[in-house]
């Protein structure tokens, strides 16, 4: 029998939060089964509940005590920086931060269908139309001819999250060849198109990816996605990062708002770096001028000196009138 920390009370089916013992009587008072397996996505949302579930304990009479482990609980399920944690409801979730974010992947991810309906978006076949949601990311690099071939390979999974996803290592490619040519090009390319996703986490810094692209799922489809990608490695397919969601209008909002926050964040992070290449360029052109003028004037000085010491040589002009006039050109 355990003691309630609430009320002193001795209980046999006890609820532990922390370091607060709970008895029924009390664990009702406070509600807790509509949060005690809650899956918070903001640091919001576990302070409104904070807030909320002290109130209750403290109108019930709870011990100090206890009121003050129930507040630790809740600091305890607050992850710093989060923006918002976004379940895609496809065994992956996207846990977003102010400068990155996180990709976790469990091993139920279904490699297999989620990436023949990926090839397909990817291919620009939806529904017979141009593929919508890509900004431009379809072209003659594009594949057009959907290859069924599913390569697995173990990868290490890693990272631990609250919902405790289990993690092991896998990775599938699905790989598409194409002889696709678009708009006014008649080059005839070929780019495999790789479902990169591996189980685990896997960490998404906004400086390394200068492109994000959102794609809604439309019709039959059932799945839509976020696609992170680099410029400077655009034609490596293996290192796009990829968040897939279900096809249902609530999550096409809330997913939809993470691609905005997102992808502003990434404009942010860009235009920054941009501005401290521009200013470093500044300040070396700056510091190559001030360097040319330097030396400029160090060849008139030393010219200067050179006529002066011809003079003195000849005997027109005598050595105090040299060192006076040398004293001049070195105080210039």
């Amino acid at each position: 029998m355990e003691t309630c920390s609430a009320c002193g009370n001795g209980s046999l089916f006890a609820e532990r939060y922390g370091t607060v013992t709970l008895c029924k009587a009390c664990a009702f008072k406070v509600m807790t089964t509509k949060w005690k397996n809650k899956e918070y996505k903001t640091n919001t949302e576990v302070e409104e509940q904070k807030k909320r579930t002290l109130g209750l304990a403290q109108k019930a009479g709870f011990f100090a005590n206890a009121i003050s482990g129930l507040e630790q609980y809740f600091d305890s399920l607050i992850i710093p920086g989060l923006v918002k944690i976004v379940d895609g409801r496809q065994e992956q979730d996207l846990v977003i931060f102010e400068d990155h974010c996180y990709i976790y992947t469990s091993d139920k991810f279904n490699f297999k269908e989620i990436g023949k309906e990926y090839l397909h978006i990817m291919s620009g076949k939806r529904g017979g139309g141009p593929l919508r949601g890509l900004d431009g990311a379809v072209n003659a690099r594009m594949a057009t001819e959907l290859i069924d071939d599913v390569v697995g390979s173990l990868l290490p999974g890693g990272g631990i999250i609250k919902r405790s996803i289990v993690r092991a290592g896998k990775n599938a490619a699905l790989n598409m060849l194409s002889g696709q040519s678009t708009g006014e090009s008649s080059r005839t390319e070929k780019r495999a198109a790789v479902l990169n996703v591996r189980t685990g986490k896997r960490r998404v810094d906004y400086s390394e990816y200068d492109i994000i692209r959102y794609v809604e799922p439309v019709g039959e489809e059932t799945v839509g996605f976020i696609l992170f990608q680099n410029s400077d490695k655009i034609d490596f397919p293996d290192e796009d990062v990829l968040f897939f969601y279900s096809n249902s209008s609530s999550l096409k909002k809330e997913v939809s708002q993470a691609y905005d926050y997102i992808k502003q964040r990434i404009s942010a992070i860009q235009k920054s770096l941009q501005d401290e290449e521009k200013k470093k360029l500044e300040e070396d052109a700056i510091r190559r001028k001030k360097l040319e003028m330097r030396s400029a004037v160090s060849g008139s000085l030393a010219e200067e000196l050179l006529k002066f010491k011809q003079l003195l040589d000849i005997g027109a002009i005598t050595q105090d009138e040299f060192n006076a006039m040398k004293k001049q050109l070195m105080d210039i």
